[in-house]
């Protein structure tokens, strides 16, 4: 991501994403860090962690407080590894892959 950006980016529950930029980055805000966490790897890498379905938003300042990105993060559950339990209007989410757990999900309620 060559100077300032302005996007958004998909990342997978329970998986890890690479972003490298073209300046240092010296602090990470994450809006909701329920969502997803993110890591500085080195100055020019940030490893994100999908932790629950949903969207927020992700701010990169660099040197002297400079905006270098500010990005909608969006969190998907892997297909792949999905139950989805229905009962009547209700449902749940499952991630499975060696065993079952409740996929958490956040709303905008």
């Amino acid at each position: 991501m060559a100077g300032k950006a302005s996007s958004s980016i998909g990342v997978t529950l329970d998986f890890a994403r690479i972003l490298s930029f073209a300046h240092p980055a010296r602090t990470v805000v994450i809006g909701n860090p329920a969502i997803v966490d993110g890591t500085l790897s080195d100055e020019y890498t940030i490893v994100l962690t999908g932790k629950a379905v949903g969207t927020t938003n992700m701010i990169v300042f660099g040197e002297a407080g400079q905006e270098i990105a500010n990005l909608a993060v969006n969190v998907f559950a892997n297909s792949n590894q999905v139950t989805t339990v229905y009962q009547g209007t209700e449902q749940q989410i499952f991630s499975c892959s060696e065993t079952c757990r409740l996929v958490p999900t956040v709303t905008g309620k």
